[in-house]
C-alpha cells in the first residue's frame, strides 16, 4: 500500500514520528499509523532542517519483527529535562537532567544525549526504541541538529527506531497505564504542551489552529485504547493567557521570579483569608475550557507590585491574601472542570498530570469531592514524568509488548553499583564513620535529641519529592525544627512547610487521611490531639502533605521510624529534600558528603554506616524556649 501527501493534507491520527536518510542528503521525518500487529504503514514528510520546509514522499512499509528483548528509552527534551529507560517491558532508570548539571529545572537541550551516558551505561547498549517528547519551546527548532546528536550519541539495533511524541501524549501515558485502572477519565492540565501541527494522536484541527498550543486535554482510557475526547487550544497571545496552567504560573510570578514556584505560593496561601480578596472574581469555566477575567489579567499586570521579597510594596498578609483567593479559584475551576468531565465520560475513576497535579492541596479537595469515586496521579506529574510517559508508549503501543511497571515506589534513579564500604568515605575530614550494629535506633536517639540528620540510600526519587532516599530527616515535635531546616540549613522562606513521613498503618492515628498517600501528592489535616505535638510539620491551617510508608517500599526508613516510636510515642518522622540553598537534590554520595559538610546538620546516614561530624553543630532544641526532650 502506497500514498502521498502534504503537511497541510496529512490527518491527525498518528501515533509516532519516524526518522530516515532521504536520497542521502536530507532527512525524512514520518509519522505514523499502527494497521496491522506487525507491520507499520509511514507517510514521510521531508525536512531539511525547519518545520516550514516539508514535501510528500513516498510511503514505505516496515515490518516489526523480533519484538522480544527490547531496550527502550524515553526522553523529555522540554522543561524538567529527563530520561527512562526499560528493557523488557522492565524499568531499568530514570534520571532528571537536573540531577546532572545542579541547575533547578533544566530544560532539554543539545548535548543531553553525552551527559545521561555518563551516569547511565545502558546508553551505551544498541537500542531498540527512542521516544522523545518536545514542546512549544524553540528546541523544535532544532530538529536537524537533534537528528545529528542521536546519530553521533547512541547506537540502534538494526530493527531500532526513534520516534516523536506529542506533549500531552506522553503525559497520559505517564498516568493511564501505571494506574491499575481497567478503564477511566484522564485530563492533562499544565502551562503549554505542543503545537497543535506536532499532535501525534487523533484530534481534528482546523489549518487556522496549526499554531495554536494544548493547554489541557481530556481522554477516555479504556480497554479498547485511548480517544482524546477534547483539547483547550490557546493561540498563544500572552496578553489573552487562558487555562489553569497559565493562570498558575502567573499567580506564582507574581511573588516570585521564574519558573518553579507554585509550591511556594501554596504554602504562603494557607496565611491568607481568599474572602479578603473576593473582589477578584472566579475564573470562567465552559466544557473544560478555561478563561481568565479582566481583574485577574490586571493583577498579573502588575507583579512588581506583590514581589515578596519587596517590602516597599505590600504586607506579606496582603500577598498572603491574593495567594489565598488564587489558590481558591484554580480550586473551584479544577471541579467544575471536573464535573463536566465524569459526566462526559460516565467513568468513576481519575488519571490526572500534568504541573497542575502537582498542586496538592487542589488535589486533596478534588479527592474529597466524591465528583470520581477513585483517582490516581503519577508521582512524578510534571515534564520530568513525561521521559517515563515516552517509553511506555514506546512499549505498549509501538511494540506492543506487555508492560511490567506499576509505579509502585519512585526510587526510580540509577544505583550505584559499587556498594558503600568504609572506604567510600576516605578522605573526608572532621568526621567519624560509624557502623552501629543497629542504624536505625541510633539515628532515631540522635533526632529524638533534637539533631537533624541527613539521609542518603538506593536510587534517587524520580519525581520532585524526596521520599526517604535523599533526605533530611528530623524530629517534628518542635516547631522550632522547621524554622531551623527553612533558614539555616536549605535558606529558603521562613513559611515554607516541612513534611512528615508516617508508617501507613498507623496514618489515620495522627492524620484526618483515610487511604494511602505514597508520594505526597495530598494534604491531610493533623488531628487536634497531635497539633502540638507534631508542631514542626503542622502547616498553619493544620494540614501536612503527608507520606504514608510501607516497609516493603522502604525498609530502612520504616524501620527508622519505628525506632524513633519506641523513643517518642510518635510513628512520625519531619522530612524534607537533601539539597542545600538553590542547590537541586543530591544525586552521588559525593555530593551528599559534599552538602552534609556544607550545612548544620549532625551527620549523613548512609546505610550500614553513619558519618558524624566531630564537632556538633547547634542543636535547634536548645534556641528554643521550650525544654530539651528526654528520651527513653
Amino acid at each position: 500500500m502506497q500514498t502521498t501527501g502534504t503537511a497541510s493534507q496529512r490527518r491527525r491520527q498518528f501515533r509516532g514520528y519516524l526518522t530516515f536518510a532521504v536520497n542521502g542528503k536530507h532527512q525524512a521525518h514520518g509519522r505514523y499509523s499502527p494497521v496491522a500487529s506487525r507491520c507499520r504503514v509511514f507517510t514521510l514528510i521531508a525536512d531539511t532542517g525547519t518545520r516550514q520546509n516539508r514535501h510528500s514522499v513516498k510511503v514505505v512499509e516496515y515490518n516489526y519483527l523480533n519484538n522480544n528483548k527490547k531496550i527502550v528509552v524515553g526522553l523529555n527534551r522540554t522543561q524538567d529535562g529527563s530520561i527512562s529507560i526499560f528493557k523488557n517491558g522492565e524499568h531499568a532508570s530514570s534520571l532528571h537532567k537536573e540531577r546532572i548539571t545542579g541547575i533547578k529545572h533544566d530544560w532539554g537541550k543539545l548535548g543531553d544525549i553525552a551527559l545521561y551516558k555518563q551516569r547511565l551505561p545502558q546508553l551505551k547498549q544498541p537500542l531498540n526504541l527512542v521516544v522523545e517528547c518536545f514542546s512549544s519551546d524553540s528546541e523544535q527548532e532544532n530538529a536537524g541538529a537533534y537528528d545529528e546528536e542521536m546519530a553521533r550519541e547512541l547506537t540502534l539495533a538494526p530493527d531500532g527506531e526513534r520516534i516523536r511524541l506529542s506533549h500531552h501524549l506522553s503525559h497520559l501515558y505517564s498516568a493511564w497505564p501505571t494506574s491499575g485502572f481497567d478503564s477511566s477519565a484522564a485530563m492533562i492540565i499544565d502551562f503549554q504542551g505542543s503545537y497543535a501541527r506536532d499532535f501525534t494522536e487523533d484530534y481534528p484541527v482546523s489549518r487556522h489552529q496549526e499554531n495554536w498550543l494544548e493547554v489541557a486535554s481530556y481522554y477516555l482510557c479504556t480497554p479498547q485504547g485511548v480517544r482524546c475526547i477534547k483539547k483547550h487550544l490557546w493561540d498563544g497571545d500572552r496578553t489573552k493567557p487562558v487555562g489553569l496552567g497559565i493562570f498558575y504560573n502567573f499567580l506564582s510570578r507574581c511573588f516570585f521570579h521564574g519558573d518553579g514556584n507554585d509550591g511556594k505560593v501554596m504554602g504562603l496561601s494557607a496565611y491568607g483569608d481568599p474572602r479578603v480578596r473576593s473582589d477578584l472574581p472566579e475564573l470562567d469555566v465552559n466544557e473544560g475550557e478555561v478563561t481568565i477575567p479582566r481583574p485577574w489579567l490586571d493583577i498579573f499586570n502588575q507583579q512588581a507590585d506583590y514581589e515578596y521579597k519587596r517590602t516597599d510594596n505590600h504586607s506579606f498578609q496582603t500577598k498572603a491574601h491574593l495567594a489565598a483567593r488564587g489558590q481558591q479559584v484554580f480550586e473551584n475551576a479544577l471541579l467544575k472542570i471536573s464535573r463536566w468531565l465524569q459526566q462526559e465520560t460516565a467513568q468513576s475513576k481519575l488519571c490526572y498530570a500534568g504541573g497542575c497535579a502537582l498542586n496538592v492541596v487542589a488535589n486533596t479537595r478534588l479527592r474529597h469531592s466524591g465528583i470520581f469515586e477513585q483517582m490516581s496521579i503519577p508521582p512524578a506529574p510534571h515534564d520530568g514524568g513525561s521521559a517515563i510517559g515516552c517509553a511506555i508508549y514506546g512499549i505498549t503501543q509501538v511494540l506492543r509488548q506487555p508492560l511490567s511497571f506499576d509505579w509502585q515506589h519512585d526510587y526510580l534513579g540509577p544505583v550505584n553499583q559499587a556498594a558503600i564500604d568504609a572506604g567510600s568515605f576516605a578522605g573526608i575530614t572532621g568526621c567519624d564513620v560509624l557502623k552501629p550494629d543497629d542504624l536505625a535506633d541510633t539515628c532515631a536517639k540522635l533526632m529524638a535529641r533534637g539533631h537533624v540528620l541527613a539521609l542518603y540510600q538506593g536510587g534517587s526519587e524520580f519525581g520532585p519529592r524526596a521520599l526517604g532516599n535523599r533526605s533530611f530527616v528530623a524530629s517534628p515535635c518542635f516547631a522550632v525544627t522547621r524554622h531551623w531546616i527553612n533558614q539555616s540549613i536549605k535558606g529558603r522562606e521562613w513559611f515554607r512547610p516541612i513534611a512528615p513521613i508516617v508508617i501507613e498503618e498507623k496514618a489515620s492515628e495522627y492524620f484526618e487521611l483515610q487511604q494511602p498517600s505514597p508520594y505526597m501528592l495530598y494534604t491531610a489535616k493533623v488531628r487536634e490531639p497531635y497539633r502540638r505535638r507534631l508542631e514542626a510539620i503542622c502547616h498553619i491551617d493544620d494540614t501536612a502533605r503527608v507520606q504514608t510508608l510501607r516497609q516493603n517500599t522502604n525498609p530502612f526508613v520504616y524501620e527508622l521510624i519505628r525506632a524513633f516510636e519506641r523513643q517518642t510515642g510518635m510513628a512520625v518522622i519531619s522530612n524534607t529534600s537533601f539539597n542545600g540553598k538553590n542547590q537541586t537534590i543530591v544525586e552521588t554520595l559525593q555530593e551528599a558528603v559534599d552538602t552534609m559538610q556544607k550545612t548544620p546538620v549532625y551527620g549523613l546516614i548512609a546505610p550500614p554506616y553513619l558519618i558524624l561530624k566531630q564537632q556538633e553543630p547547634v542543636n535547634p532544641y536548645y534556641l528554643s524556649d521550650y525544654p530539651a526532650p528526654a528520651t527513653k
